[in-house]
């Protein structure tokens, strides 16, 4: 009996202290978690918490919460694209792309984690994006079409791709449109592309050229390439089958994009003309009172963004005086209204990495939790906390994001409250 006693004893002790210690394995949704504890372990304030509490499903197109139901208004003139597998750029299933239209939200995955997918204003200069028969196109030498393919895309799109078939062993075969960009700037070209008899393909832009082997036949790749500086104002964009000239057999096109910039963001469909995604404006939570984070206080968050050197943009910012996290190019910053330390992110294209700041006393540190990385300034001993709360971009004073998915968003006054 007092064995049995004893083991009782034990496994409730071990089960309070997964309670109270183990909350990284739990998830919460509804104010319990898995094992119906009460998840009162929770920040002051989180957004896209490892449990997915608030953030419904990816690519729902519905407007997210906080974990505790915090409202969230998101501002978006027109369409953006959103992936059900973040920024994956293999293994797109068909019928999988997802266009959420003015104001909504883009929820994607990001390791593991249900984020926020902010971005800045692109431009698609390539007409016609999935309709390669028509005449805004021109023959690579002597492709044959067929049209009507299932593509990745839902909706409009959704069986519009392209099967181009190459039968010439000495020449490569595709379909070639002239884009006008601006001379001397970097551009950067994309297509979902699929394996049909052939496994490879070709980009190319402005004459520089990427080949991709190893084509899925069920599933789609998103391809780019990079011209670093167009060499005038109207250059070629090219869908070619195969990797070497010699190459032949079917390839299947399910999109191209053709923008402004050295990396490629979420592909906008265009028709006769070309078209802008803009940007995603200000993620705010008005209705959450900041004040008990004025004297001391945590802010973290982790981040992957699109791009090296892509982290542009207020990433938690409380007011446009006092902003617990923002980022330039690919520095994290911090500002108190007085100070300003910095620290440099070095975040690579798709690489998450988890931040974290603090204020107390005369202090403020910023914390690189992925690379163990810091730094330290002072702190004038009040955090301008009059709000509104912004998650993920603050354009007005920061500028529009680079690009970048954002989650595991923690405020709280107490500094050991934000988890790594």
């Amino acid at each position: 009996m007092k064995r049995a006693a004893l083991f009782l004893l034990v496994a409730l002790t071990a089960n309070a202290a997964a309670g109270r210690f183990g909350r990284v394995n739990e998830r919460c949704a509804g104010g319990r978690s898995s094992r119906g504890l009460l998840c009162d372990d929770l920040a002051f304030f989180e957004f896209a918490p490892a449990s997915g509490a608030g953030m419904g499903a990816a690519c729902a197109c519905t407007t997210p919460t906080g974990a505790k139901g915090e409202a969230l208004t998101s501002t978006r003139t027109g369409p953006a694209t959103c992936s059900p597998l973040g920024l994956s750029t293999s293994g797109i299933t068909n019928a999988s792309l997802v266009e959420c239209s003015t104001n909504l939200p883009r929820v994607e995955p990001s390791g593991g984690v249900l984020a926020l997918r902010v971005e800045g204003a692109r431009t698609n200069v390539l007409t016609r994006f999935i309709d390669y028969a028509n005449a805004t196109w021109a023959d690579v030498a002597t492709p044959t079409l067929t049209g009507a393919q299932v593509s990745p895309w839902t909706g409009t799109y959704a069986n519009l791709a392209v099967q181009f078939d190459d039968n010439d062993a000495v020449a490569f075969e595709g379909r070639t449109q002239t884009v006008t960009v601006s001379a001397g700037v970097a551009h950067t070209m994309s297509c979902f592309v699929k394996a049909g008899t052939l496994a490879t393909a070709r980009l190319s832009l402005d004459g520089t050229t990427a080949d991709f082997t190893g084509l899925s036949s069920t599933t789609w790749t998103l391809a780019t390439v990079v011209d670093a500086s167009s060499s005038g104002v109207a250059i070629a964009a090219q869908a070619l089958n195969g990797s070497t000239a010699a190459a032949t057999g079917t390839v299947i096109w399910g999109g191209c994009q053709v923008e402004a910039g050295a990396y490629a963001t979420s592909m906008i469909p265009t028709v006769a003309t070309g078209a802008t995604r803009n940007a995603d404006g200000d993620p705010t939570f008005s209705g959450v009172s900041l004040t008990a984070l004025a004297s001391t206080g945590c802010a973290a968050a982790s981040i992957q963004p699109l791009a090296t050197g892509g982290l542009q943009g207020g990433l938690v910012v409380m007011s446009s005086a006092g902003r617990a996290m923002y980022a330039v190019g690919d520095t994290i910053r911090m500002f108190d209204g007085t100070t300003e330390p910095t620290l440099a992110a070095g975040s690579a294209s798709g690489v998450i990495k988890r931040y974290l700041n603090t204020w107390t006393g005369a202090t403020q540190t910023l914390r690189n939790l992925t690379d163990s990385t810091n730094n330290t300034g002072a702190f004038d001993g009040t955090m301008d906390v009059t709000g509104p709360l912004k998650v993920g971009s603050d354009n007005a004073i920061i500028g529009a994001p680079s690009g970048y998915l954002v989650s595991r968003v923690q405020l709280d006054p107490d500094v050991s409250k934000c988890t790594p």
